[in-house]
């Protein structure tokens, strides 16, 4: 097992890494040539980098406090979501600067099976996996895919920051963590910076629960979205029961019970009366347009 880091704390409480945490947060923040309003105000008085002076006394001194945030609801990805804003400064900047710290530790402990959050990892790269894994005809008859109902509002703040103690020992930083992660009152917030990479990270347990104890051989995640392709029907349903023991047990939430086990190719699902239905019937319909089957 990995050694604990330390000294992450003194890292993250430099000016220069305040600079180069706003430099990150604005890229790609330009509509029509202009940035947002509340960079153009962060521009307009940080004379001399003083509002980053500011901040970075208030981390040292540890009396930095979060700011009030504004939730909106809104439909994103086909689903209504409730996304939460927080001003540019100083949350946005901090959150990077913490991220420009810690992020890399996050990385080297997560398996190739996960996806999310990471540059050079997205959906594109979680699909020629998936194709990869299905050049295997005989070996992925049959798919099992897992969701986690509203996975970031449900995650437990506090089983997050136990297990980030587990990476980290920088008592220090430990602290400044409970701070940002209870920045709300409950859940890991869709809008925060921090929460899709340390989301991603704490389900590296479940990876290796898949990988590693059931043996799986063909396994992708993308956050909380999993697929677990098998020539056996019985081994997917018992990999189905030990992520539900993982994800109750450990994380405190639940799965969709609505979970799909079918043969590659076909569309079908199993409700929780445990009766077939086909993709146009009543009831959920799953994602399965971005899985590529075999014809």
């Amino acid at each position: 097992m990995p050694k604990r880091i330390g000294h992450i704390f003194e890292r993250i409480c430099t000016l220069n890494n305040l600079i180069e945490a706003d430099r990150e947060a604005r890229k790609n923040k330009k509509h029509f040539g202009q940035y947002p309003y509340g960079i153009r105000v962060f521009d307009r008085d940080n004379v001399d980098n003083c509002l980053l002076k500011k901040l970075l006394w208030q981390l040292e001194t540890e009396t930095y406090e979060n700011q009030p945030y504004a939730v909106e609801h809104r439909k994103t990805d086909h689903k209504w979501r409730d996304l939460y804003k927080v001003n540019y400064y100083p949350t946005h900047i901090l959150h990077h600067a913490v991220m420009r710290i810690i992020a890399p530790y996050f990385k080297e402990r997560m398996t190739r099976h996960s996806f999310s959050g990471i540059e050079g990892k997205g959906t594109t790269q979680a699909a020629d996996l998936l194709k990869e894994y299905l050049k295997d005809r005989e070996g992925s008859k049959f798919y099992l895919q897992e969701d986690i109902c509203k996975f970031y509002p449900t995650i437990d703040q506090n089983v997050a920051i136990s297990m980030m103690a587990r990476v980290f020992k920088d008592k220090k930083f430990l602290r400044l963590v409970d701070k940002l992660l209870h920045h709300t009152p409950h859940g890991l917030q869709i809008g925060f910076y921090v929460s899709q990479l340390t989301a991603n990270f704490l389900y590296t347990i479940v990876d290796r629960v898949i990988t590693e104890k059931m043996r799986a051989k063909y396994y992708v995640r993308f956050c909380d979205d999993m697929v677990v392709l098998s020539d056996d029907r019985y081994f997917l349903l018992r990999v189905h029961e030990a992520i539900k023991d993982a994800v109750e047990n450990i994380f405190h939430q639940r799965l969709h019970e609505d979970y799909v086990l079918a043969r590659v190719g076909n569309e079908l699902r199993y409700d929780t009366h445990q009766r077939k239905r086909r993709r146009g019937g009543k009831g959920k319909k799953y994602r399965l347009s971005r899985i590529p089957v075999q014809s």
